[in-house]
């Protein structure tokens, strides 16, 4: 487990560092400004909003602590992964990186998709029928 994390924030890292020093890679039309702002504000607000629903349940290991049901949760199942999606196509965008858009569409996204896939079984071993009556009703 202790890998997979070092993993997931080693890719992270290298998508920040390559939207930061890959940028001015295609032109920043007006409208293409204001979509990157809509999505980084977006992704700030609903990675806020999901940090403080998680609350003491959240890790950075995929073995829960526990089930989030209510909140944003209630909607969404892995919105901490969806915000994150979302705060990195914005910066992508705002800094013109096809680099980090490449990287956030190649490996990003699908490490969230594993990712949540992991945790999701986990999440129905440990709480069975509950979560699965929660997976039911949610999204993503």
């Amino acid at each position: 487990m202790k890998l997979e994390v070092l993993v997931w924030l080693l890719a992270h890292i290298l998508t920040i560092s390559s939207i930061l020093i890959f940028r001015s890679q295609f032109s920043l039309t007006n409208s293409l400004t204001i979509l990157s702002l809509i999505l980084l504000v977006l992704g700030a607000i609903f990675l806020f909003i999901s940090l403080i629903n998680i609350g003491g349940y959240y890790t950075p290991s995929p073995i829960p602590k526990g089930l989030t049901t209510k909140g944003i949760y209630s909607r969404v199942r892995h919105p901490i992964y969806l915000s994150i999606d979302i705060l990195f196509i914005g910066l992508s965008l705002i800094f013109t990186s096809v680099i980090g858009l490449l990287l956030t569409f190649l490996i990003i996204i699908p490490f969230h998709l594993y990712r949540m896939k992991k945790e999701e079984r986990l999440l129905a071993e440990k709480f069975g029928k509950r979560y699965r009556e929660y997976k039911d009703k949610t999204w993503f």
